[in-house]
């Protein structure tokens, strides 16, 4: 005999999951900025082809636009436990992320001086100047836009539109001379490894809590 342990609080109880996920979620934000300070070990990871790839200034836009569209995507998918699943990947990315630039520091050396003749200079000193070049590796913009981009994937338009934007934010990591290519790899790496191998457990857990077999 089958029956929901939680049939009739289901929703309300994974509405609490959302919100203690998204506390979590800020929360790192917060580790973050504590942790993104120097430190005489920190690795530089650059590499020859990062000299290639010029600041554009007009990228920090995009760049900026990654924490709203996370969240817009959340709207987007429409679906409690679907919502929970993708921030949670985004949760389990970024604190594995952020534990290694903890464990292992690294630095972006490819910061330019510049100076603000528009708009768009005048934001990309200003992210220099609240975002210490620390914490690259890897970059958690390119491990959560990662995830964000296959839970969009083989959904419609719109979700296509949310690709194409994961993807120009991943390349606005490196324009806006915010990270370099071996912490964009990295990101990716990361956000790969909790899809494979840790997000299919998750979706076994959440099945046993909220769908036992009795």
């Amino acid at each position: 005999m089958r029956m929901k342990l939680f049939s009739l609080n289901e929703l309300d109880e994974h509405k609490k999951q959302t919100f203690i996920l998204i506390a979590m979620f800020f929360l790192l934000a917060l580790i973050y900025r504590y942790t993104n300070v120097p430190n005489p070990n920190a690795m530089d990871l650059k590499i020859k082809l990062d000299e290639y790839i010029h600041l554009i200034p007009f990228s920090v836009v995009i760049y900026h636009s990654w924490y709203p569209l996370l969240f817009v995507i959340m709207y987007y998918l429409r679906n409690d436990k679907i919502n929970n699943e993708y921030i949670s990947a985004l949760f389990i990315t970024k604190y594995l992320c952020l534990l290694t630039c903890i464990i292992f520091p690294s630095v972006v050396s490819i910061r330019q001086n510049i100076e603000a003749h528009d708009i768009f200079e005048k934001l990309i000193m200003l992210t220099y100047k609240v975002d210490a070049p620390y914490n690259g590796f890897p970059s958690i913009h390119v491990a959560c836009a990662t995830i964000a981009f296959h839970y969009c994937n083989g959904r419609d338009k719109l979700g296509d539109f949310f690709q194409l934007m994961m993807l120009l934010i991943i390349i606005s990591t490196m324009t806006t001379r915010q990270h370099i290519i071996m912490d964009c790899l990295g990101g990716i790496l990361y956000a790969s490894i909790v899809l494979k191998y840790i997000m299919p457990k998750f979706r076994r857990y959440e099945l046993n809590l909220f769908d036992p077999v009795i």
